[in-house]
């Protein structure tokens, strides 16, 4: 088990994606939902559930039990790279992980 591993847990780590990510926006849900339209799967229907959550305001902590394929997604990209967008976003600089 890594350091931060055993020093942080997911729920924390979560939040910290969550900062990083800023508040959602309805353009966030659309592409989520484009991306599921175009690509039907249980990870884009995921996503789209965690994006709903998100622009709806609704608490990290509950966003992270209910959506939570997604926000371990977001947790694993934190413990990899810091930043809880894609490498793709992340290393186009199309993000806000350096704020």
């Amino acid at each position: 088990m890594s350091a931060e591993r055993s020093s942080r847990n997911d729920l924390e780590i979560y939040h910290e994606a969550c900062r990083k990510m800023g508040a959602a926006k309805f353009s966030d849900l659309k592409d989520e939902f484009s991306e599921f339209i175009a690509e039907p799967s249980l990870d884009e229907l995921h996503d789209c559930l965690h994006s709903l959550m998100r622009v709806c305001r609704l608490p990290s902590t509950l966003t992270f039990f209910v959506a939570n394929k997604t926000a371990m997604k977001h947790v694993e990209r934190m413990r990899e790279y810091g930043c809880p967008r894609s490498k793709r976003n992340h290393l186009a600089n199309n993000c806000n992980c350096n704020n």
